[in-house]
């Protein structure tokens, strides 16, 4: 049976009736005064995007492949995610398996309980890019008595001979493992990127025709389900977590990805255009092993050459961003607050290099890890080189891009209260950490109201958006190493001036980019944590006192519009131990002048 035939039986099911989604709540412009793109509103104000991944629990048995067990669960998470970390973004996990269980059936219980999952985190004032979840491309080629498992895949169109066959070559001490010496994986994403013919009960089936198929259905029915205004806070779909190549043979991971995996995304950016939905975001992942050092297994960091066709505002180079070295505690080098740069500005580089958009969609460290792994060092280093391009051997900070969106990995609602049966294995119930594949990265437990890892890594003061164009920013926060140690306080610097900042201070600058605005303003987000009766802002060199929160916990500091000035912000407490107010003032005010740029400089 053909992909027609097939299509017919699908969408037979469904009776929607088509309608135009006004869409301008988030898309892609190119930037006016750096290289790059950003993120615009409706009102071309650039966003920041910054949130977490909800989560593991959506490979989990347990949960029904949901996020959150109930709707009751998502609201006291989420809401929990708003207030204490302020996040406007959720990559949102869902399973491919779940939506299409068997050839001829859609699951509309799960779509169901999917959308009303996602109506909570629009709630609290989040946009959702839809994760289609790929770990080692279906559960079903594991056993019960395997230690490792898998997603992604429903049963009836992956191989049926490699059913249960999985097996690691000669062992395996990491679940990632199976992506390198496991046949069985690679043969499974090999018919998926070769899209072989599968015998299903509906006939000959291809595997991506079949994706695509539950796709559409999944998008049509969230336009029918949620309102206008919330269907267009869904900014597209993550077609598939982590790609894995499959069986290389003589071809390069590059020349694998011109050969199957940009024709893949470029078929789907056709299905979305079908649907009226020409400027949501396809969020496409490179092959996961473009920026991995681990030449014991031959895999070396190397360019991305996206195709062409891709190379579009409603395409987005979706990259993780991982330790994998130090995971594998290969690596056991001091971290410093430089340690990342050179990554991060990699990632700015390959976008620019391909002239797309670009998000850090994943990265993080596993909680428990201490020394060369301490997940304090290694989040704060990560965050720190998402807003710092580079730290000279003085150390002097030049801030050359703008702050890199993210979201990080992640945010596990049940972190050690689950009942998991391992591979559907009832006899073995996985109860501790994240409860699977001996994963253990939430940064939060106790059903969302403790943080896992130090308080300020996860409560910090960011800017989401302004009317203009970031140009830069920063948050220096008292986070400490397990051992307590502070961990890397920068200085504040004016000229020639240094001045021992507060141990927490926030810095943002920005650009007006359109004209005729009666006022330039910057939202930013303080959390609960965080006293405000001490703290002043110092505004365009201006003392801003008796700051308030929004009722969502943002901040709103208005300033005159000026085209062609730089707004420069410095938050921070004014308790005896902050600059002298007047000097500073002053110095803000002259150096702006003399400069044309933001005065305010880091220094280590």
């Amino acid at each position: 049976m053909n992909k027609t035939c097939i299509r017919q039986i699908i969408c037979s099911l469904l009776l929607f009736s088509s309608y135009t989604l006004v869409y301008g709540k988030i898309t892609v412009a190119k930037r006016e005064f750096s290289e790059g793109h950003k993120y615009v509103n409706e009102k071309a104000e650039e966003v920041l995007l910054r949130g977490y991944n909800i989560s593991i629990s959506s490979m989990h048995i347990e949960k029904g492949f949901l996020p959150y067990k109930n709707v009751d669960d998502a609201n006291q998470s989420l809401t929990q995610m708003s207030k204490r970390a302020g996040s406007n973004i959720v990559r949102l996990l869902v399973q491919w398996e779940a939506i299409h269980p068997e050839p001829h059936r859609i699951d509309w219980n799960y779509l169901e309980k999917m959308s009303n999952q996602m109506k909570v985190a629009i709630k609290n004032g989040m946009y959702v890019i839809i994760d289609f979840h790929n770990i080692l491309y279906s559960r079903f080629f594991f056993r019960k008595k395997n230690r490792f498992t898998g997603a992604y895949a429903p049963k009836w169109i992956i191989p049926q001979k490699l059913i249960g066959k999985a097996r690691c070559i000669p062992f395996c001490i990491h679940w990632g493992q199976h992506n390198i010496t496991d046949p069985v994986i690679k043969t499974g994403f090999s018919s998926f990127w070769e899209n072989w013919e599968m015998p299903t009960e509906l006939g000959l089936v291809k595997p991506q025709d079949a994706f695509t198929m539950q796709m559409e259905i999944t998008l049509k029915y969230l336009k029918k389900k949620l309102t206008p205004s919330e269907f267009s806070k869904i900014l597209g779909i993550d077609p598939m977590n982590e790609p894995i190549p499959g069986r290389l043979g003589k071809l390069s991971q590059s020349e694998y990805e011109k050969k199957y995996v940009w024709p893949f995304y470029k078929s789907l950016r056709k299905s979305l255009d079908g649907l009226g939905l020409r400027e949501m975001i396809l969020w496409g992942e490179p092959l996961v092993f473009w920026n991995t050092d681990l030449p014991i297994v031959g895999l070396k960091p190397r360019a991305i050459e996206l195709d062409t066709e891709l190379k579009t505002p409603n395409f987005v180079l979706n990259v993780h961003s991982y330790d994998a070295k130090r995971m594998g505690k290969i690596k056991r080098s001091k971290v410093t607050a430089r340690t990342y740069l050179e990554e991060y500005q990699t990632i700015r580089k390959e976008a620019v290099n391909n002239d797309v958009a670009t998000i850090v969609s994943e990265y993080g460290m596993f909680v428990d890890g201490k020394g060369p792994t301490d997940p304090h060092k290694v989040i704060r280093a990560s965050q720190i080189a998402m807003n710092i391009s580079d730290i000279n051997e003085d150390g002097e900070v030049a801030l050359i891009d703008p702050p890199l969106s993210s979201i990080q990995w992640h945010w596990g609602h049940y972190y050690d209260h689950h009942q998991e049966p391992a591979n559907g294995n009832t006899k073995k119930i996985l109860k501790s950490h994240d409860a699977w594949n001996a994963e253990n990265f939430s940064v939060v437990g106790e059903y969302s109201t403790k943080n896992n890892i130090d308080d300020h890594l996860v409560e910090r003061i960011w800017s989401p958006r302004c009317s203009g164009e970031f140009i830069s920013q920063f948050f220096q926060s008292p986070v400490k190493d397990k051992k307590g140690k502070a961990l890397w306080p920068f200085q504040l610097k004016l000229g020639s001036d240094r001045y021992e900042a507060p141990e927490e201070f926030f810095w943002v600058s920005f650009r007006d980019t359109q004209e005729s605005k009666e006022s330039s303003f910057l939202r930013i987000f303080i959390p609960p944590r965080i006293d405000l009766t001490n703290w002043v802002a110092l505004v365009d060199g201006e003392v801003v006192e008796g700051l308030k929160r929004d009722s969502d916990g943002q901040l709103n500091l208005k300033t005159k519009y000026n085209l062609d000035k730089l707004h420069s912000v410095v938050l921070m407490k004014n308790d005896g131990s902050s600059p002298g107010m007047v000097k500073i003032n002053a110095q803000i005010i002259d150096r702006q002048v003399q400069m044309g740029n933001n005065p305010v400089q880091l220094r280590r």
